[in-house]
């Protein structure tokens, strides 16, 4: 997911059957479909992943009410699968990431 500078318009890829769907989002709600990809390693991350995006999202948030979601992906991080949070301030500048363990959902420290 990625937050587009612009307003609340979200990127969303998500795993469906043998491809990776790609599709947006703005805020009234309206979704349409982008594109698609057959990325294997997207779609093995997807597919191991125990933790879904949105927990991991929450988890990432969770005591820094000062900050909003700007992007959130699955990554490899010190060779464990992870997603990545990035997040912004109220003013939408770069406020950091936050590193969730896709498999136990627990925040990684460095």
């Amino acid at each position: 997911m990625n937050r587009d500078d612009g307003g609340m318009v979200y990127e969303i890829e998500m795993a469906e059957g043998e491809n990776i769907v790609e599709v947006e989002t703005a805020g009234e709600g309206e979704v349409r479909e982008t594109g698609t990809d057959s990325d294997g390693d997207d779609l093995a991350n997807a597919r191991e992943a125990s933790v879904s995006a949105a927990d991991a999202i929450e988890t990432a948030l969770d005591g820094r009410s000062d900050r909003v979601l700007d992007e959130a992906e699955l990554d490899r991080h010190d060779g464990r699968l992870v997603w990545a949070i990035d997040l912004d301030d109220a003013q939408g500048m770069d406020a950091g990431e936050v590193h969730v363990d896709a498999g136990t959902g627990e925040v990684m420290t460095s």
